[in-house]
């Protein structure tokens, strides 16, 4: 009888060092799974900052670009209108002349 409980016993023993075995071999498979998780999840951080990063670059170079375009545009209307006063003084200036010169000569002439 003594020998029924033995095996019983043994029995009980083996089934629970293959619990515990099978727990380690769960618990390692799990580690092993959540290290891949991070590690999946930091790639994929990675790049999703890596798109950011592309994203705001060329974000930037655009309004870099907008900001080019509005200052040649406000360069070539000053040009424009710095042109067009020197263009209103000149003729202001032949016209003044052409008075002045009018006035030498009738002082010169009328003495």
């Amino acid at each position: 009888m003594l020998k029924g409980y033995h095996t019983m016993l043994s029995d009980v023993m083996n089934k629970i060092k293959n619990v515990e075995e099978n727990i380690l071999i769960k618990k390692a498979e799990a580690q092993t799974k959540a290290k891949n998780m991070i590690a999946e999840a930091e790639k994929k951080g990675q790049a999703e900052v890596a798109a950011a990063v592309l994203r705001a670059e060329e974000d930037a170079k655009k309004l870099l670009d907008e900001a080019d375009q509005r200052a040649a545009a406000i360069t070539a209307e000053l040009k424009k209108s710095v042109e067009e006063t020197q263009e209103e003084i000149k003729r202001l200036s032949a016209s003044r002349l052409d008075d002045v010169a009018h006035m030498i000569a009738e002082r010169i002439v009328n003495g």
